[in-house]
């Protein structure tokens, strides 16, 4: 091989991996909370007055997810060169000055290319693009020097693999929960000590003052102001904001009690928010739209509602929904005792991916999360709750690091052994 088809072969190997990798990235951390992918997704389209699209954000979610990391497993394994590399330089020609227009624009703050697992600026998305652009480019016009990994044979069934493999994760995470949690309310998070932790470096202002002189106003700083000069007449003193701090990492949780008024009418009353969150044990229903809860639900809401009173434990139902669905839905709860209170609907879809979902605290740290599919039974509830008693439960670990090593292993051995019996049975030529 000559020097030169050395060293571009070289490069195209590095681009691949490079470009695999970010594509397989941004679309694992987008596969394992497909409706959080969806929000963002919703947010565009409110933001471009399409929401008549809204009802196909969340189809739309998962063929864009799908489509995203079986093309970054693709570039990778060298399979399909042609069309990956050229649907890799369409997709990037669609993408870039899409992503410029969002940067200038602003109608979103977070891209939402990386989930919630990479937050990056919208600049920053069109930057990380133009490099990705160029990868592509490259990708396309050396496509003769990738190596495919399986061959023509044995090539479709990798691609049928990666492309059910990768909705598979995305209808479990919408059918449960998220099998990564990303956000500030994951299993173990200690959501007081987010709230209210010291930040290092705060928001840096600066002092302006304001003078008039002859009819006109000039703004100068501490140092430069005519303090002096009785010439100058003061008329105002603002703070400036010349850097931004740091933030608490969970800003907006705040519970409102509702409780029932003179009438008889639900009506939003105090803040509870620390109540709820200094309390031994807590139990939080939490629903975006009480009206959306399903018969069977409640019957189950009804039991947790039992449990909760016989232990007495505290149980919420947290909710986005007005008095008037609160009243529908407290009148077919019947005899169980709830207590409701409002939170803000972007807060809610954080905390949990689920309507409804509920949510287990201890003294303000998340110890447990279910899905509307797999909400926990009396006997499950039971059982924690001895292990608190006894003082068995330790604050429990949302383990990133082994959900995401057994997500590899089980993704990588079935495309192993398809490469072995390629090479031992089919004993392919290579391809040209």
């Amino acid at each position: 091989m000559k020097r030169r088809d050395l060293f571009i072969k070289l490069i195209v190997i590095i681009v691949s991996i490079l470009f695999g990798i970010t594509f397989i990235f941004s679309g694992f951390v987008k596969a394992v909370d497909p409706l959080g992918f969806t929000y963002k997704i919703e947010d565009y389209l409110i933001s471009f007055q399409l929401t008549q699209f809204i009802p196909m954000a969340l189809s739309f979610a998962v063929i864009l997810i799908v489509l995203e990391v079986t093309l970054g497993v693709l570039i990778i394994l060298g399979i399909y060169r042609k069309w990956t590399s050229l649907f890799a330089v369409l997709f990037m020609v669609v993408m870039t000055p899409l992503t410029l227009y969002i940067a200038i624009a602003n109608p979103v703050k977070d891209c939402g290319c990386f989930g919630d697992a990479l937050i990056i600026s919208n600049w920053n998305t069109f930057y990380k693009n133009i490099v990705l652009l160029t990868f592509a480019i490259v990708l396309f016009v050396y496509r003769r020097h990738i190596s495919p990994f399986y061959s023509r044979k044995t090539k479709p069934y990798a691609l049928v693999y990666v492309i059910l493999f990768f909705m598979s994760i995305c209808f479990y995470s919408l059918i449960y929960l998220p099998i990564i949690d990303f956000r500030p309310y994951h299993v173990g998070s200690n959501i007081t000590k987010k709230m209210g932790e010291d930040m290092k470096h705060g928001d840096v202002y600066e002092n302006i003052y304001v003078y008039e002189k002859d009819g006109k106003e000039k703004e100068f700083t501490e140092d430069s102001y005519p303090w002096e000069d009785s010439t100058w007449t003061f008329v105002e003193l603002k703070s400036k904001l010349i850097k931004e701090g740091d933030k608490p990492e969970i800003q907006d949780f705040a519970i409102i009690a509702y409780q029932k008024d003179s009438n008889g009418l639900y009506a939003k009353t105090t803040d509870i928010t620390e109540d709820i969150l200094s309390q031994p044990l807590s139990l939080l229903l939490v629903s975006l739209s009480l009206d959306d809860i399903s018969e069977r639900k409640i019957a189950h809401i009804q039991s947790l509602a039992y449990f909760a009173t016989k232990n007495f434990i505290d149980m919420y139902v947290v909710t986005a929904s007005d008095e008037n669905a609160i009243e529908r839905f407290d009148k077919n709860i019947r005899e169980e005792k709830l207590n409701y209170a409002s939170m803000d609907e972007l807060t809610l879809k954080t905390i949990i991916r689920s309507n409804p979902g509920v949510v287990l605290l201890k003294e303000g740290v998340v110890q447990a999360k279910w899905s509307k599919n797999r909400m926990p039974d009396r006997a499950k509830l039971n059982k924690i709750i001895s292990k608190y008693q006894i003082g068995l439960e330790n604050v429990p670990n949302n383990n990133y690091a082994l959900k995401l090593l057994i997500i590899c292993f089980v993704f990588i051995i079935p495309l192993l052994g398809l490469k072995w019996y390629d090479k031992i049975y089919l004993n392919p030529q290579v391809i040209k």
